[in-house]
């Protein structure tokens, strides 16, 4: 697990990798750590690892954005 704080635009950025996003423990710590910084006002975001090849669909991505 990657937090990263940014005090100034008040935003907490959680990263988790695949097994952590399936490890029922992690979840559960991440609620209070979300609860406590939403009561300081911080947005917090959970990003979650993803199964996939990452470069093959950025690049249908940016392909599919190109055409008009």
């Amino acid at each position: 697990m990657e937090i990263v704080i940014d005090k100034e635009s008040r935003f907490v950025e959680i990263w988790l990798t695949r097994c952590e996003k399936e490890d029922a423990m992690v979840r559960e710590r991440l609620k209070p750590l979300c609860t406590a910084y939403q009561s300081q006002k911080y947005l917090v975001a959970v990003f979650c690892s993803g199964g996939k090849d990452l470069y093959p669909l950025t690049c249908d991505l940016l392909l599919c954005n190109r055409t008009p």
